[in-house]
């Protein structure tokens, strides 16, 4: 580590790197962006990935660049609002690595359009993944979680409709009145 590192951050990164050696994490929408930074982070702390996302091309890029790097990578197609992709990706974990340990519910959907411009059939989508997803892998992941009797889970919660709260502030409530 630099010598410039105070011996607290030092300390931090240490505690960091046992927590995840050797845990088995599994993480949804892991493809790109905060969830391919996550799979990054965790890899390089030594845990034992089982990466997910819809986006299968990007997922293989993740996967072979993580693999060339030394790190233990599995990849995983999940739709996080399909029951039976979870259960197959919970499946995975274990068969791959024999259990699980750490499930990171990453993968979401975000639309810039405010509530008047999306549709109907957007918006199912967008609660399918954002929130049944989030619910259907904590239920698919849990039972396994539980066998490997030191477990966490970690939700990341996303902002679906910034225009949603911005219309219901005080200051722009009124603005239609």
């Amino acid at each position: 580590m630099p010598p410039w590192e105070s011996a607290q951050k030092r300390r931090k990164k240490e505690i960091m790197s046992d927590r995840l050696l050797d845990k088995v994490v599994l993480i949804t929408g892991a493809a790109r962006g905060q969830g391919a930074a996550e799979a990054r982070l965790f890899a390089e702390n030594g845990a034992r990935l089982v990466i997910s996302d819809v986006q299968e091309d990007a997922l293989g890029e993740l996967g072979d660049e993580l693999r060339g790097k030394g790190h233990e990578v599995a990849e995983c197609v999940l739709d996080v609002a399909s029951p039976a992709a979870w259960s197959t990706a919970v499946q995975r974990a274990e068969t791959q690595y024999g259990r699980l340990d750490v499930l990171v519910n990453n993968a979401g959907i975000l639309t810039m359009a405010g509530v008047e411009d999306t549709d109907l059939d957007t918006w199912d989508r967008i609660v399918a993944v954002n929130q049944t997803g989030t619910w259907l892998g904590m239920k698919a992941a849990v039972p396994a979680l539980r066998r490997a009797q030191h477990f966490a889970w970690i939700p990341v919660y996303h902002r679906v409709f910034d225009e949603v709260g911005n219309f219901l502030r005080p200051q722009r409530s009124g603005e239609g009145l």
